[in-house]
């Protein structure tokens, strides 16, 4: 076995080169064990006085068996010092420190070596990492010299190139499922990805995303408290509104004001991303009361239309008069999942008797009248397929367009048809689902009744949304 030091021209992390050349390894859970945790790697016994010089890269030529046997493993253990007692390739405790190398195939006689860490007790990669990329570093970015980060990097990889190649562009943002499913939702109804891309996207998320030890990187120092300045912040807001500490919008409004400190504390922290894809309730629910104040929740009755505050926070303790509402609050979860449930099952079969002889029996029934919907960011993606009454289908491509604007909507309030409805009123996804019995459908009111009801058992609290023109959530009968 000869072993070169070599260079590689323009290249200032050896380790940020090796992911990009080796990231189509992204499925395999040798290479992601290797790069983002400390564990067992075989060990390699690089010549001394190759290792002692702290070569960024080593080139390692053999015969075609040997070498074949070297890149079966992305990662390795090299020792720091001369070793005599174990054989090439042994598996070996990261604990004794070796250094950790990558693996780069170059033919079938040569692999190259990247270091990839000092210390092997310590994972080569963590996901917030940051390095720069430019077009072709990866097969969905095509733009210039952007900053991004190792789990963004390998996200875009797993989640994105490997099922559907280029046709989402890199997200350089936190990943959010109901936004990701979004994009891939639209590959789908636009006829650009089918059954295969989709299981592999589906497949390679549920592959990653159990394995906590790799993807979770929630603890760090300031993820076990938050700002003390906040507690001073809380004493004075109560003080100040201590006379109108009934009123919901008052509390609400305290509440507000010490989450938005809570997060500013952790801006930029490694636990940030954590709670930022947890969503909002890692905010609202889980921190507010570990660290700030158990706040505001429904009072235990049976409309359930009070509300009740407590003060102090899980970590403050609680105080004799506390308990009652910590107490209801713990019970009012368990009894609304099982009251509530019950209703939205009872509420479900109601819904689908009503609705189960409801058909699409024809293409167009020709109507010239629908409903007025003023179209936004927020809400377009609802309408999807929907068609306008001048006949124009909203898919993606036409959709943007129209943001901003007020629309004259098909809809089944207006449709013509006798005994039933018809695709253009009900929307083209019904068509290109080949669906005529739609009655199912309605059923989607009751599954968020009983959305509500399941939620109830793991978070409370309450929260308040400011109306602006109230005229748009009433519908008048013409």
């Amino acid at each position: 076995m000869e072993f070169e030091i070599t260079k590689v021209d323009g290249i200032k992390e050896a380790r940020f080169f090796y992911l990009v050349e080796r990231i189509k390894l992204c499925t395999q859970r040798t290479a992601v064990l290797g790069w983002f945790t400390a564990v067992y790697r075989p060990m390699l016994n690089i010549d001394h006085a190759i290792t002692s010089k702290r070569p960024d890269f080593i080139k390692v030529t053999d015969v075609p068996e040997v070498i074949s046997q070297i890149v079966e493993h992305p990662t390795l253990h090299i020792p720091k010092t001369e070793l005599k007692t174990l054989k090439q390739l042994e598996s070996t405790d990261p604990l004794q420190h070796w250094m950790v190398y990558g693996t780069i195939p170059v033919n079938d006689t040569t692999v190259e070596l990247v270091k990839l860490s000092e210390d092997s007790a310590e994972p080569p990669f963590r996901l917030i990492d940051e390095f720069h990329i430019t077009g072709g570093m990866i097969e969905n970015y095509k733009g210039g010299d952007m900053l991004t980060d190792v789990g963004k990097f390998y996200l875009n990889q797993l989640l994105l190139v490997d099922p559907f190649g280029d046709k989402i562009p890199y997200i350089n943002d936190i990943f959010v499922p109901s936004k990701l499913d979004t994009l891939v939702a639209k590959l789908i109804v636009n006829k650009q990805a089918g059954r295969k891309e989709f299981n592999k996207y589906i497949n390679n998320g549920y592959w990653f995303g159990e394995d906590g030890s790799i993807c979770t990187q929630g603890l760090s120092e300031k993820a076990l408290g938050t700002d003390p300045r906040i507690a001073k912040r809380k004493e004075e807001l109560l003080k100040q509104y201590k006379d109108n500490l009934h009123d919901p919008l008052v509390v609400t409004k305290i509440e507000k004001e010490l989450i938005e400190m809570d997060k500013a504390y952790l801006k930029g922290d490694s636990s940030e991303p954590f709670y930022m894809a947890a969503g909002k309730k890692a905010f609202n629910e889980q921190r507010k009361k570990m660290f700030i104040m158990f706040g505001l929740s429904s009072d235990f009755t049976k409309s359930g239309a009070g509300t009740v505050f407590t003060q102090p926070s899980l970590e403050d303790g609680f105080t004799p008069e506390n308990l009652p509402n910590i107490a209801n609050e713990v019970r009012r979860g368990s009894y609304g999942r099982g009251i509530k449930t019950a209703e939205g099952g009872a509420e479900s079969k109601f819904i689908l008797r009503v609705f189960q002889n409801t058909k699409i029996i024809e293409d167009d029934c020709g109507s010239k009248k629908g409903i007025h919907i003023t179209l936004t960011n927020e809400n377009k993606n609802k309408f999807l397929g929907r068609y306008l009454v001048d006949g124009t289908c909203l898919t993606t491509e036409s959709i943007d367009k129209y943001v901003g604007k007020k629309v004259e909507m098909r809809s089944m309030l207006h449709c013509h048809t006798k005994g039933g409805y018809c695709y253009k009123c009900c929307g083209n996804i019904f068509k290109e689902l080949k669906l005529t019995n739609i009655g199912m459908q309605s059923l989607s009111l009751a599954e968020g009744f009983i959305g509500i009801a399941m939620a109830s058992m793991h978070t409370s609290g309450l929260s308040t949304t400011t109306l602006g023109d109230i005229t748009k959530y009433i519908r008048y009968k013409n």
